[in-house]
């Protein structure tokens, strides 16, 4: 039986009516740091979302240099968006985020702002904001553990709408209905994780990392003239006063030239202090704080280097700050980051110079050869394999070079022993081997 024509055109003007149900839609936003600069180069994946779980990928675009994106000719429904770029875990990170989560988020020294940053001092991305947060960040700045992930975080722009107290950490809805018609606002906050301060470069390879436009803080080192087979203490120095809250610094190396022993990060002054040691990739890397900023002064001392030289020559043609590792800065009383920069000096009248053992191994006696930059107490200690004190050598010497003559009348022969050498805040430690 056929269908009546009144009936068929009842049923095409009852669609036509009703067009606006199945009409396509679009769905855009932009993408932008809480301060308002747009993010290009953001992948926006686009998901069907059925009750929040993620479906099948339906497309994918990159933001425009406006940090825009647009889909167009969607079908009514749920969509989900998830937002991708990725960076340099260090883009951004520094000691002075370190400082800045500790006096103002977890001491509450201070109010921190912008509230919405505080999305990025989850490290651990628990939820919680702890000092477990700011030992991670350290690690990953000394280069002990890689913990910061690399790649950008983007919140739903609706979270900054909703007020403060903020929604918890983990909070990001990121479903966007189009059953009502077109969404023009879809939009995203981006941040990286452990920049609280906003410094973290856009473009890591075009955006300038010195934005301060501070003077630099000038540093000193000894330029030493290096004796193949010798070891050196130095010491990083402040050149003039500072009021300072905290510094980092990278130093790289020649392994083949230099062999550094140990590192100390000075206390003085700084209540919080590491340094980390690389010896296959010849580098080192330090940093020191303190919640509020105190006094240097000059000529103090805040990285203790004992190292060994492999080649005759100059200090400065080896030791090299390595700013591709981990930028040289210092912070001001004002958290203020400063470029770090060091001088080598034509002498050292304030470094203590070589410090070394000589003969070991060796037979009957051996030497301790130490320098003094005042008159201290020396304590020489002697230990077995199992830690049992041998012998105990104690004087007092004047500033200068000196030489502590060690007998092997009361030591045994033929296996390994320790020693302790203490000089005002100067410790060495090693082995030493008397033969037949």
């Amino acid at each position: 039986m056929k269908t009546p024509v009144f009936l068929s055109l009842f049923f095409l003007l009852l669609l036509s009516s009703n067009s606006s149900l199945v009409q396509a839609q679009t769905l855009e936003g932009w993408v932008r740091t809480d301060y308002g600069r747009p993010m290009p180069g953001v992948k926006m994946k686009l998901y069907e979302s059925f009750g929040g779980a993620n479906g099948p990928i339906l497309d994918s675009m990159l933001t425009d240099a406006n940090g825009f994106y647009r889909f167009n000719n969607l079908p009514p429904g749920h969509y989900q968006i998830i937002p991708e770029k990725y960076t340099d875990p260090l883009n951004g990170v520094s000691l002075q985020d370190v400082i800045k989560i500790s006096r103002e988020i977890i001491l509450a020294i201070e109010v921190f702002r912008p509230e919405v940053r505080i999305y990025a001092a989850d490290i651990a991305q628990n939820g919680v904001i702890s000092t477990f947060d700011l030992v991670n960040i350290q690690k990953h700045l000394l280069g002990v553990e890689l913990v910061i992930a690399p790649g950008w975080k983007f919140l739903d722009h609706r979270v900054a709408t909703l007020g403060f107290p903020l929604p918890p950490l983990n909070f990001a809805p990121t479903v966007f209905s189009l059953y009502n018609g077109p969404v023009t606002d879809a939009n995203f906050l981006v941040y990286k994780l452990g920049d609280v301060t906003g410094n973290a470069a856009i473009n890591r390879f075009t955006d300038s990392e010195d934005r301060s436009g501070l003077p630099p803080h000038q540093f000193q080192l000894p330029n030493l003239a290096l004796q193949a087979g010798q070891s050196y203490h130095l010491q990083l120095r402040t050149t003039a006063p500072l009021d300072l809250m905290g510094y980092q610094l990278a130093l790289r190396y020649p392994t083949e030239v230099l062999e550094v022993l140990h590192s100390q990060a000075s206390t003085d002054g700084l209540s919080q202090t590491q340094s980390h040691i690389n010896p296959a990739e010849g580098w080192i890397r330090a940093l020191g704080y303190q919640e509020n900023a105190e006094p240097l002064a000059a000529g103090q001392s805040l990285l203790e280097l004992h190292i060994k030289a492999h080649r005759s020559g100059q200090l400065s043609d080896f030791l090299t700050v390595d700013e591709q590792a981990l930028s040289a800065q210092t912070y001001d009383a004002a958290l203020d980051a400063h470029p770090l920069h060091i001088q080598f000096s034509a002498s050292a009248p304030t470094a203590r110079s070589a410090f070394q053992v000589a003969p070991n191994p060796f037979s009957g006696s051996t030497r301790f050869e130490f320098y003094l930059d005042a008159p201290t107490p020396v304590r020489l200690s002697i230990f077995d394999a199992r830690g049992r004190q041998l012998q105990v050598l104690q004087a007092h010497y004047d500033a200068g070079q000196h030489q502590l003559p060690l007998s092997g009348d009361h030591l045994p022969k033929n296996q390994l022993l320790y020693f302790q050498f203490e000089a005002a805040g100067q410790l060495e430690v090693g082995k030493i081997l008397q033969q037949d």
